[in-house]
């Protein structure tokens, strides 16, 4: 069979790339000046640390209706009700800021932004299965994590440099009003960006190409075409069958420990340093995210088009796990290849699922430590947990069942062609 790949493919993932920058440079952006934020609405620094962890929870809230109407939403549902979600939470971030008493409304906005980040960092897999071939899967995949370590570093790079006077000594003295417009300006600038990829969803987007891209897919749309009409309760035994399967508990529970080191220098970052230096200016530590992100940006492109080229799936992750490379790209197309050919979409959700419940319970648990104690404790989560993942890491065991079917139907159509 000719497997045909068709040119629109990059524009949907351009969309979708959009808004995981958006994603992860508005969630981000409050830890960068954690200081400003806190006390631009009179709050305190859990309230800021909030903005964020009410993205996750957002994203876990979503997760069970991705799993029980798995068969009914497709690609071009999940595409078009990211770009909502996300539009829509700008839209309340950007109105977030009209006011030093709309704290309220900020914590909707990004509610909003995390519904979409439930089906965000699940699409650039399934994009990537629906309609990309063999050799750019796992390069998708990289070029998400680069959108989002873009957004990452430019959020540093950009409120830590407008406001990188502000130590908590004279975070005062900053006119509330240049905070409304540098956060209400950057914001309108994303929710118009999201705007246009809405409007583009809605008109193009697919579930997937009119010719499959790979046989591995060709194979799941012909199982899906015989099956009956999907329902919930199919659903739910495929959760209950991934909940039992060895590979997925062992490298899913991995990266979700992996997600400490998140919380650490992602939204506790600014507070971190400035606690330790209290007379250093929030431009250190942003430009630390800056360079770490570009780092992490950089590496998320190039292992991505490793892997496609040589596989080495599980390798690649014990030698990315203590240098803080991305395993996020690994990891997701390393439990594709051994739970294969199970419904990607419900895989992924209880995947994301795991992380997001990770991000909030050591954002908070990394906080209290640091508050109750000192950094040096602080620091001790993300160090065990690390240990941890890595040892269960090297307990796992996954067969690449996914391109062993590409490898069947590619050496079978060579032998038809010989004979």
């Amino acid at each position: 069979m000719q497997y045909t790949v068709y040119s629109i493919r990059w524009l949907l993932a351009a969309a979708l790339n959009i808004g995981i920058f958006n994603y992860q440079f508005t969630t981000l952006s409050y830890g960068a000046v954690n200081n400003v934020v806190t006390s631009f609405f009179e709050e305190t620094p859990y309230a800021t640390d909030a903005l964020p962890v009410i993205a996750h929870v957002g994203g876990i809230f979503v997760s069970p209706f991705l799993i029980l109407f798995a068969g009914k939403i497709g690609v071009r549902m999940q595409l078009i009700f990211g770009c909502v979600c996300a539009f829509f939470g700008m839209l309340c971030n950007v109105l977030g800021f009209i006011s030093r008493k709309t704290y309220l409304l900020l914590l909707i906005g990004n509610s909003l932004v995390g519904l979409s980040d439930g089906v965000f960092y699940i699409l650039p897999m399934t994009l990537a299965a629906s309609w990309f071939p063999v050799n750019e899967r796992a390069t998708v995949i990289g070029m998400a994590w680069l959108s989002g370590s873009v957004g990452y570093a430019f959020s540093g790079a950009l409120f830590s440099g407008v406001f990188g006077n502000a130590t908590d000594a004279n975070v005062g003295l900053i006119s509330p009003n240049k905070i409304q417009e540098v956060f209400a300006s950057t914001f309108g600038v994303l929710c118009f960006l999201l705007f246009v990829s809405t409007i583009f969803m809605w008109i193009f987007a697919a579930d997937q190409p009119p010719s499959s891209p790979t046989a591995a897919q060709q194979n799941i749309i012909k199982q899906q075409n015989e099956e009956k009409e999907t329902n919930w309760i199919v659903n739910l035994k495929t959760v209950v069958d991934l909940l039992r399967n060895r590979n997925f508990l062992l490298l899913t529970t991995s990266r979700a420990l992996t997600v400490s080191v998140y919380a650490m220098i992602r939204v506790l970052n600014s507070s971190m340093i400035l606690k330790t230096f209290p007379s250093m200016s929030d431009s250190f530590p942003g430009l630390l995210r800056t360079i770490g992100a570009c780092v992490a940006a950089l590496t998320s492109i190039v292992t991505g088009r490793f892997l496609d080229s040589f596989g080495y799936y599980k390798e690649s992750c014990i030698v990315c796990e203590y240098p803080r490379l991305p395993t996020g790209v690994i990891i997701p197309e390393l439990l594709l290849e051994a739970t294969y050919p199970v419904n990607y979409l419900i895989m992924l959700t209880l995947y994301n699922i795991t992380l997001n419940v990770a991000a909030v319970l050591f954002v908070f648990l990394e906080r209290f430590m640091l508050e109750v104690y000192d950094e040096a404790m602080a620091s001790l989560v993300p160090l065990i947990a690390n240990i941890l993942a890595l040892f269960l890491l090297l307990l796992s065991n996954p067969k690449y069942k996914r391109s062993a079917m590409d490898e069947r139907k590619k050496s079978n159509s060579v032998s038809q062609t010989d004979e």
